[in-house]
Formats: structure tokens, C-alpha cells, sequence
């Protein structure tokens, strides 16, 4: 004699609700670390610019730091700042990733290159002209080893002697 079970009522019911469930945790997992990986590569894509595609600028503004020409070369590096400083306010990058990234950098072209964007925004009537690197020079602004004059000639010489 066979006797047959049935499966219970509830059973039916929940396991595929079960199996939904936990098709969307894996699905939200994978989710975040695709954006994870994106971001990564996001990072790496704008170090790349920096220190490659980047180097001739920052070689050249060395170089006019030094010879007291610096509002000649100072556009181009700091619309990248620019940029980051867009990127850092809409989240796109974290502020400590940037922090730890380019502030020390950012720190010393913002120093040298004040003078020049305070010029750039005193010509618009709405001062937004450099409106993220100022953003930026707020919450990155206290590096104590640029706070010397002899510290800030020595960054550029190194910038200025960046390898080709």
C-alpha cells in the first residue's frame, strides 16, 4: 500500500516567493559591486589623465611657477580640478577618496593659482567662474607642509621635473 502526501498549502505559496526574494538579494549584490567596479575604473580613468595625459601641463606650469609666469599655464590644470570639484559635490567621487588622491596636489595649484581665478571671478558678475576648485579649497585647505613659501617652490620644481 502507497500513501501519498501532499505538499502543503503554504509551501506552494512561499517558495516561490522565497526564490524571488533571494534572486533579488543576489541580483542587488551584483548591482553594487558593478557600481563598485565602476567607480574603480572611473578613479582610474581620471588618475590616468592626471598623471599621464596631465604631465606636460603640470611640467609646463612648473616651470612658469618658476619663472613667475604661472597665470600663462594655469587653465588647464585647474578646469580639471575644476571637474573633480563637480564630481566631489554630486558624489560622483568620494570626498576621501579624493582627499587622499589629489588634495595635497589640489592644495598646492589652488595656492598658486589663486591669484589668478580671484581675477577670473572678479570679471563675473556672479562669481561662479571656479566655482567647484573654490568649493574644493574649502574643505581641503589646511596641509601644513604647503604652508611654507620654500614648500610650495620645491612642489613645482618637482612638477616641473615630472617624468615624459
Amino acid at each position: 500500500m502507497t500513501t501519498s502526501r501532499k505538499t502543503p498549502r503554504w509551501i506552494n505559496t512561499l517558495l516561490p516567493l522565497g526564490i524571488s526574494v533571494t534572486s533579488l538579494c543576489f541580483s542587488g549584490f551584483a548591482l553594487h559591486q558593478q557600481t563598485a567596479q565602476s567607480r574603480m575604473q572611473f578613479w582610474h580613468s581620471l588618475r590616468h589623465e592626471y598623471d599621464r595625459e596631465m604631465a606636460k601641463d603640470r611640467r609646463a606650469f612648473g616651470a612658469a611657477f618658476a619663472s613667475g609666469t604661472a597665470g600663462d599655464q594655469y587653465d588647464n590644470i585647474m578646469s580639471f580640478y575644476d571637474t573633480l570639484g563637480y564630481l566631489v559635490r554630486s558624489g560622483r567621487i568620494d570626498r576621501d577618496v579624493f582627499g587622499e588622491t589629489w588634495s595635497y596636489d589640489f592644495e598646492a595649484y589652488f595656492r598658486a593659482c589663486k591669484p589668478f581665478m580671484d581675477e577670473d571671478r572678479a570679471e563675473d558678475p556672479n562669481h561662479t567662474v571656479w566655482q567647484n576648485v573654490y568649493d574644493l579649497a574649502r574643505k581641503y585647505h589646511d596641509d601644513p607642509l604647503l604652508k611654507r613659501p620654500e614648500a610650495l617652490k620645491e612642489f613645482f620644481e618637482e612638477e616641473q621635473n615630472l617624468p615624459e
